[in-house]
């Protein structure tokens, strides 16, 4: 049974308020500023404190919440979370916390969560674009490193059916 420390917790989340902190006792850590790096710096010496690896990626890649109106507790809400290791120890640790927090968020809320899982594996090949710029309608990649990535991965694809001479 997965326990929570409520003191402790408290005391962790108002140590990370206070990074970012506003003059009227609200939180502002914009995506990219001093206090988000700080924010994950902060998490990051934490999971180092109890012990744990940072060896793997978590991130909630959508969410849907109705109402999405202030001040109103939701009575839906649809999310996906990503979770990725090269590890597949570290990634299956992962996902059975994120079991334990599920079930423990369930009984606590007295809530039901419906649970669906989608198990996909992926890679990504980087080549160099020009101006550093990726993930962008901007992104510009000549056509040599194009076909060297492309080289790459199939290479990595016939290395992994078990073709000879990949």
């Amino acid at each position: 049974m997965l326990t929570v420390d409520a003191r402790r917790l408290w005391s962790s989340l108002m140590e990370l308020a206070r990074i970012g902190a506003t003059a009227k006792g609200g939180v502002r850590r914009l995506a990219l500023s001093e206090e988000d790096r700080l924010g994950r710096d902060c998490f990051v010496g934490w999971c180092r404190d109890a012990g744990l690896a940072v060896d793997a990626r978590g991130t909630v890649g959508f969410m849907a919440v109705q109402p999405n109106s202030r001040n109103v507790v939701p009575g839906e809400v649809r999310m996906s979370v990503d979770l990725r290791s090269a590890k597949q120890p570290t990634l299956d640790a992962m996902v059975d916390e994120l079991r334990r927090c599920i079930a423990a968020v369930q009984d606590a809320c007295r809530v039901e969560v419906g649970l669906q899982e989608v198990v996909s594996f992926a890679a990504m090949v980087f080549v160099p674009c020009e101006g550093g710029i990726s993930h962008n309608e901007l992104e510009s990649a000549r056509p040599e490193h194009l076909a060297a990535g492309c080289d790459v991965l199939l290479h990595a694809v016939l290395r992994r059916a078990g073709a000879s001479g990949a």
